[in-house]
């Protein structure tokens, strides 16, 4: 599946292997159970969900790991 942003996923037809709104349906699946125990489906999971956060957020870049490591020393 194509994961369209504002739409939801859609069959891919002819996916490309580089493409990270491309998805496994299990990843789908795995996603609406909140189940990451597959490799597979919580890596592209992780990146499916990168690219629609930066979609939402016009692609800024995230502080979010030094942030806690900041709010950790304090």
């Amino acid at each position: 599946y194509r994961y369209v942003p504002e739409r939801g996923p859609v069959a891919a037809g002819e996916s490309t292997d580089d493409d990270p709104l491309v998805v496994r349906g299990r990843t789908l699946h795995d996603l609406d159970r909140d189940s990451f125990e597959d490799p597979v489906s919580a890596a592209e999971s992780k990146r499916l969900l990168r690219q629609l956060i930066f979609h939402h957020l016009g692609q800024p870049e995230l502080h979010t790991r030094q942030l806690i490591k900041d709010l950790q020393q304090l």
